[in-house]
């Protein structure tokens, strides 16, 4: 059922470190593929894989703004930090990603 909105569970684990669905769309930069799974009801866009990682820090690790854009306006947790205490602003600036740390200080008051 393409854009409609479905509560199909899309939360699982794909790996054994727990990395889901939402992490992977998010590596890829596929928006489309994100604005859909955005409709589904049950998509938890807080989870986090055994690291701690959810997947707007995932969207900062790649550099996807329009990611962080609508991730944000979705209530995630932008201040989640992974086990060592990385937050997206710590790997951006890791990164050398002087956009995405723009990005984050202006618009999402880091």
């Amino acid at each position: 059922m393409l854009g409609g909105s479905t509560t199909a569970n899309l939360n699982f684990p794909i790996s054994k470190d727990g990395v889901f669905l939402l992490m992977i769309v998010a590596a890829k930069g596929n928006v489309q593929m994100l604005n859909l799974m955005m409709a589904n009801k049950t998509l938890d866009v807080n989870k986090t894989d055994r690291f701690g990682v959810n997947a707007f820090w995932i969207a900062a690790f790649y550099g996807r703004i329009e990611f962080l854009q609508i991730l944000l306006t979705c209530k995630a947790n932008i201040y989640a930090t992974n086990q060592n205490g990385s937050n997206a602003l710590h790997i951006a600036v890791k990164r050398n990603n002087l956009e995405v740390v723009k990005y984050l200080i202006k618009d999402c008051n880091y």
